[in-house]
Protein backbone atom coordinates (compact mmCIF):
# COMPACT_ATOMS: atom_id res chain seq x y z
CA UNK A 1 0.00 0.00 0.00
CA UNK A 2 1.15 3.29 -0.60
CA UNK A 3 -0.06 6.56 1.01
CA UNK A 4 0.80 10.22 -0.18
CA UNK A 5 4.50 11.31 0.81
CA UNK A 6 5.98 7.82 1.08
CA UNK A 7 9.20 7.53 -0.34
CA UNK A 8 9.80 4.93 -3.24
CA UNK A 9 11.93 4.18 -6.19
CA UNK A 10 11.28 2.75 -9.48
CA UNK A 11 12.04 -0.75 -10.56
CA UNK A 12 13.00 -1.14 -14.52
CA UNK A 13 12.81 -4.79 -16.32
CA UNK A 14 15.62 -4.95 -18.82
CA UNK A 15 15.85 -7.19 -22.31
CA UNK A 16 16.98 -9.77 -20.31
CA UNK A 17 14.60 -9.59 -17.56
CA UNK A 18 17.02 -8.52 -14.92
CA UNK A 19 15.23 -5.84 -12.50
CA UNK A 20 17.33 -2.92 -12.22
CA UNK A 21 17.02 -0.55 -9.01
CA UNK A 22 17.19 3.05 -9.09
CA UNK A 23 20.63 2.92 -6.53
CA UNK A 24 22.18 6.14 -7.16
CA UNK A 25 18.94 7.85 -7.18
CA UNK A 26 17.86 9.94 -4.17
CA UNK A 27 14.28 8.59 -3.34
CA UNK A 28 11.18 10.03 -4.78
CA UNK A 29 8.17 10.84 -2.82
CA UNK A 30 4.62 9.59 -3.87
CA UNK A 31 2.00 12.02 -4.22
CA UNK A 32 -0.87 10.17 -5.50
CA UNK A 33 -3.51 9.31 -3.91
CA UNK A 34 -3.49 6.12 -2.06
CA UNK A 35 -2.65 2.91 -4.14
CA UNK A 36 -1.34 -0.79 -4.17
CA UNK A 37 0.51 -2.64 -6.24
CA UNK A 38 1.45 -6.57 -6.94
CA UNK A 39 5.10 -7.45 -7.26
CA UNK A 40 5.93 -10.80 -8.82
CA UNK A 41 9.95 -10.40 -8.11
CA UNK A 42 11.42 -9.99 -4.28
CA UNK A 43 13.48 -6.66 -3.79
CA UNK A 44 17.20 -7.68 -4.26
CA UNK A 45 17.64 -5.10 -1.50
CA UNK A 46 15.21 -7.49 0.99
CA UNK A 47 17.80 -8.83 3.99
CA UNK A 48 21.18 -6.48 2.73
CA UNK A 49 19.36 -3.55 5.14
CA UNK A 50 18.37 -2.97 9.04
CA UNK A 51 15.93 -0.13 7.88
CA UNK A 52 12.41 -0.27 6.32
CA UNK A 53 12.40 -1.84 2.67
CA UNK A 54 11.46 0.72 0.42
CA UNK A 55 8.06 0.54 -1.50
CA UNK A 56 8.35 0.00 -4.58
CA UNK A 57 6.32 1.15 -7.87
CA UNK A 58 6.35 -0.92 -10.57
CA UNK A 59 4.88 1.18 -13.10
CA UNK A 60 3.17 0.39 -17.15
CA UNK A 61 4.90 -1.24 -19.49
CA UNK A 62 6.69 1.81 -20.80
CA UNK A 63 9.23 1.34 -17.97
CA UNK A 64 10.17 -2.27 -19.70
CA UNK A 65 12.91 -0.95 -22.21
CA UNK A 66 14.00 1.98 -19.87
CA UNK A 67 17.09 1.08 -18.34
CA UNK A 68 18.60 4.16 -15.88
CA UNK A 69 21.96 3.06 -16.90
CA UNK A 70 21.32 4.85 -20.19
CA UNK A 71 18.59 7.05 -19.04
CA UNK A 72 19.89 8.92 -15.90
CA UNK A 73 17.00 9.66 -13.31
CA UNK A 74 19.24 12.16 -11.84
CA UNK A 75 22.04 14.81 -13.28
CA UNK A 76 24.05 16.94 -12.18
CA UNK A 77 24.32 20.09 -13.48
CA UNK A 78 28.06 21.61 -13.38
CA UNK A 79 27.03 24.87 -14.63
CA UNK A 80 30.33 26.64 -16.04
CA UNK A 81 32.48 24.07 -13.72
CA UNK A 82 36.12 23.70 -14.77
CA UNK A 83 36.79 20.15 -15.89
CA UNK A 84 38.99 19.65 -13.36
CA UNK A 85 36.92 20.24 -10.82
CA UNK A 86 34.73 18.14 -11.99
CA UNK A 87 37.03 15.50 -11.85
CA UNK A 88 38.04 16.48 -8.41
CA UNK A 89 34.16 16.22 -7.51
CA UNK A 90 32.93 13.00 -9.31
CA UNK A 91 33.08 10.70 -6.07
CA UNK A 92 30.92 12.96 -4.06
CA UNK A 93 28.38 13.71 -6.89
CA UNK A 94 28.11 9.99 -7.62
CA UNK A 95 27.84 9.44 -3.48
CA UNK A 96 25.20 12.46 -3.29
CA UNK A 97 22.91 10.05 -5.03
CA UNK A 98 23.25 11.15 -9.00
CA UNK A 99 23.11 9.25 -12.17
CA UNK A 100 25.76 11.62 -14.99
CA UNK A 101 26.77 14.93 -14.78
CA UNK A 102 26.18 17.93 -17.43
CA UNK A 103 28.62 20.01 -18.19
CA UNK A 104 28.59 23.34 -19.93
CA UNK A 105 29.65 23.74 -23.80
CA UNK A 106 33.55 22.60 -24.11
CA UNK A 107 34.44 25.01 -27.58
CA UNK A 108 36.11 27.42 -27.63
CA UNK A 109 33.95 30.17 -27.40
CA UNK A 110 35.05 34.40 -26.88
CA UNK A 111 37.27 35.23 -23.79
CA UNK A 112 35.77 35.31 -20.40
CA UNK A 113 35.05 33.65 -16.94
CA UNK A 114 30.79 34.35 -16.97
CA UNK A 115 28.79 31.38 -17.77
CA UNK A 116 27.16 33.60 -21.01
CA UNK A 117 30.50 33.03 -23.00
CA UNK A 118 30.38 29.65 -23.26
CA UNK A 119 27.44 30.49 -25.60
CA UNK A 120 29.06 32.33 -27.95
CA UNK A 121 31.49 29.35 -29.98
CA UNK A 122 34.12 30.64 -31.98
CA UNK A 123 35.61 27.54 -32.84
CA UNK A 124 34.21 24.14 -32.81
CA UNK A 125 37.70 22.54 -33.45
CA UNK A 126 39.29 23.47 -30.12
CA UNK A 127 38.28 22.40 -26.57
CA UNK A 128 39.07 25.47 -24.51
CA UNK A 129 37.87 28.01 -21.84
CA UNK A 130 36.78 24.73 -19.24
CA UNK A 131 40.04 23.26 -19.67
CA UNK A 132 41.67 21.32 -22.82
CA UNK A 133 41.00 18.49 -24.42
CA UNK A 134 43.12 16.59 -22.10
CA UNK A 135 41.08 17.72 -19.26
CA UNK A 136 38.11 16.94 -20.52
CA UNK A 137 39.16 13.08 -21.23
CA UNK A 138 40.50 13.02 -17.55
CA UNK A 139 37.25 14.23 -16.34
CA UNK A 140 35.04 11.76 -18.31
CA UNK A 141 37.79 8.78 -17.06
CA UNK A 142 36.95 10.01 -12.91
CA UNK A 143 33.04 10.17 -14.08
CA UNK A 144 33.23 6.97 -15.78
CA UNK A 145 35.27 5.36 -12.93
CA UNK A 146 32.62 6.92 -10.36
CA UNK A 147 29.45 5.04 -12.45
CA UNK A 148 28.67 8.69 -13.77
CA UNK A 149 27.19 9.40 -17.28
CA UNK A 150 28.79 12.58 -18.99
CA UNK A 151 26.53 14.87 -21.08
CA UNK A 152 28.18 17.77 -22.99
CA UNK A 153 26.16 21.12 -24.27
CA UNK A 154 26.02 21.47 -27.73
CA UNK A 155 25.58 25.07 -28.83
CA UNK A 156 24.93 24.48 -32.79
CA UNK A 157 22.58 27.25 -33.22
CA UNK A 158 24.48 30.35 -33.82
CA UNK A 159 28.31 31.71 -32.47
CA UNK A 160 29.77 35.13 -31.91
CA UNK A 161 28.20 38.51 -31.43
CA UNK A 162 30.25 40.34 -33.77
CA UNK A 163 28.01 43.44 -34.05
CA UNK A 164 24.71 44.69 -31.73
CA UNK A 165 21.16 44.69 -32.91
CA UNK A 166 21.11 48.17 -33.50
CA UNK A 167 23.95 48.04 -35.79
CA UNK A 168 22.98 45.12 -38.18
CA UNK A 169 19.41 47.02 -38.06
CA UNK A 170 21.01 50.13 -39.45
CA UNK A 171 22.77 48.07 -42.38
CA UNK A 172 19.44 46.89 -43.91
CA UNK A 173 19.28 50.49 -45.05
CA UNK A 174 23.07 50.78 -45.61
CA UNK A 175 24.89 48.58 -47.93
CA UNK A 176 28.80 50.07 -47.34
CA UNK A 177 27.64 49.47 -43.32
CA UNK A 178 26.36 45.60 -44.25
CA UNK A 179 30.00 44.94 -46.47
CA UNK A 180 31.46 46.19 -43.10
CA UNK A 181 29.35 43.52 -40.47
CA UNK A 182 29.82 40.61 -42.54
CA UNK A 183 33.27 41.28 -43.51
CA UNK A 184 34.00 41.70 -39.82
CA UNK A 185 31.88 37.68 -39.17
CA UNK A 186 33.98 36.42 -41.76
CA UNK A 187 37.04 37.45 -40.22
CA UNK A 188 36.08 37.15 -36.38
CA UNK A 189 35.05 33.05 -37.30
CA UNK A 190 37.12 31.94 -40.42
CA UNK A 191 38.74 30.25 -41.66
CA UNK A 192 36.11 27.72 -40.56
CA UNK A 193 32.93 29.54 -41.68
CA UNK A 194 32.63 32.82 -43.47
CA UNK A 195 29.47 34.92 -44.26
CA UNK A 196 27.89 32.21 -46.29
CA UNK A 197 27.85 30.01 -43.74
CA UNK A 198 24.96 32.32 -41.56
CA UNK A 199 21.33 32.55 -42.07
CA UNK A 200 20.44 35.70 -44.88
CA UNK A 201 18.19 37.56 -44.70
CA UNK A 202 18.70 38.69 -41.34
CA UNK A 203 16.15 39.48 -38.78
CA UNK A 204 15.87 39.95 -35.34
CA UNK A 205 14.40 37.16 -33.05
CA UNK A 206 12.53 39.62 -30.88
CA UNK A 207 8.62 39.03 -29.17
CA UNK A 208 6.29 36.78 -30.70
CA UNK A 209 8.95 35.71 -33.26
CA UNK A 210 10.35 33.40 -30.44
CA UNK A 211 7.66 30.96 -31.13
CA UNK A 212 6.43 31.76 -34.70
CA UNK A 213 7.73 29.70 -37.89
CA UNK A 214 10.95 31.75 -38.44
CA UNK A 215 11.84 30.75 -34.98
CA UNK A 216 14.95 28.96 -36.47
CA UNK A 217 16.30 31.21 -38.88
CA UNK A 218 16.19 34.36 -36.96
CA UNK A 219 19.39 36.15 -35.06
CA UNK A 220 18.62 35.84 -31.20
CA UNK A 221 18.15 39.42 -29.90
CA UNK A 222 18.91 40.49 -33.40
CA UNK A 223 22.83 40.20 -32.63
CA UNK A 224 23.31 36.35 -32.57
CA UNK A 225 25.51 34.83 -35.66
CA UNK A 226 22.82 32.40 -37.03
CA UNK A 227 24.66 29.63 -38.53
CA UNK A 228 22.70 28.29 -41.64
CA UNK A 229 20.81 24.92 -40.44
CA UNK A 230 20.99 22.09 -41.80
CA UNK A 231 23.78 23.22 -44.86
CA UNK A 232 26.45 20.77 -45.54
CA UNK A 233 29.45 22.75 -44.58
CA UNK A 234 28.15 23.24 -40.94
CA UNK A 235 26.67 20.00 -39.97
CA UNK A 236 29.90 18.79 -40.96
CA UNK A 237 31.82 20.78 -38.60
CA UNK A 238 29.36 20.02 -35.61
CA UNK A 239 29.32 16.74 -36.44
CA UNK A 240 33.19 16.50 -36.19
CA UNK A 241 32.87 18.83 -32.76
CA UNK A 242 30.46 15.56 -31.47
CA UNK A 243 32.68 13.01 -32.39
CA UNK A 244 35.64 14.52 -30.53
CA UNK A 245 33.56 14.92 -27.46
CA UNK A 246 32.53 11.03 -28.03
CA UNK A 247 36.22 10.14 -28.18
CA UNK A 248 36.91 12.08 -24.59
CA UNK A 249 34.12 9.77 -22.95
CA UNK A 250 30.92 12.20 -23.81
CA UNK A 251 27.82 10.04 -23.71
CA UNK A 252 24.89 12.27 -24.02
CA UNK A 253 24.09 15.84 -25.42
CA UNK A 254 21.93 18.28 -24.85
CA UNK A 255 21.22 21.13 -27.67
CA UNK A 256 21.00 24.78 -26.93
CA UNK A 257 18.41 26.29 -28.46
Amino acid sequence: DLTPGMAFKFVCLGHNGIPRWEENRPNRFWTCEEASYLFDLPSPRKGKEDHDELEVVWGDNWLIDIDPLVFPGAIFHAFNWKFADVQRKANTIAALGFDAVQLSPAQRSVDGDQWWTRYQPTKYEEIHGLGSEQDLRNCCKACEKAGLLVFGDLVFNHMQVVASCEEWRKAQQDDGLMEILQRRLSQKLGPTFNRDDFQWPWFPLEGDDWDGEQRMEGWGCGEWSELKGGAPKVVSVHNAHVAKLKSCGVSGFRFDA
